[in-house]
């Protein structure tokens, strides 16, 4: 079984993204700060940008303390009864939640492996390293606290239409202000 890491309450992650999730929307990217999570869904089976789920929970807007704090980041993960659950972390946190709450609810992985994923050969959940640890060689880091989420998605090249790995550092994701 997966493991779910708390201390003191605090979930201990990193930011990311499932390679299955990027293989099955490659070429697509969510740019728009109020959707930004890069998801699946099955009823349509499309892919779609999503806003986290922590910001309108049953009508909840939750919220980590700020920059000056340790645990600043908003993270989530589904019990296998649906229910959502959020906190604060002290990682930036990415994922899909597709596969957090449709396919993989309960399951939580370690610091050593802490990307949650699908193997779609298998039909299992997995705990894998983050995918741009090693990509064609390089390990990509993500040190700026304007940019801290680490993201991982595949792109297809036009011309020869061949799959392409991108990392890439993008905001951290903070709810709208208006809108909620």
């Amino acid at each position: 079984m997966l493991r779910w890491v708390l201390t003191l309450g605090v979930v201990l992650e990193v930011s990311g993204n499932s390679m299955y999730i990027a293989k099955l929307c490659k070429g697509r990217t969510c740019n728009d700060l109020k959707f930004p999570i890069l998801d699946y869904d099955a009823a349509t089976k499309t892919c779609v940008c999503t806003a986290h789920p922590c910001w309108n929970d049953n009508g909840l807007q939750h919220k980590c303390p700020g920059e000056k704090h340790d645990d600043k980041f908003l993270t989530f993960f589904y019990e296998k009864s649906g229910k959502l659950n959020c906190g604060c972390s002290k990682e930036p946190d990415y994922k899909s939640l597709y596969l957090s709450k449709e396919l993989c609810p309960g399951e939580h992985c370690t610091p050593e492996h802490p990307i949650l994923d699908y193997d779609q050969d298998t039909k299992t959940c997995i705990c894998r390293t983050h995918p741009c640890g090693d990509i064609d060689g390089l390990t990509h880091t993500c040190p700026t606290e304007k940019f801290p989420i680490l993201r991982y998605r595949v792109d297809e090249d036009e011309q020869t239409k061949e799959s392409k790995n991108v990392c890439e550092c993008i905001a951290p994701m903070h709810a709208p202000k208006d809108e909620l």
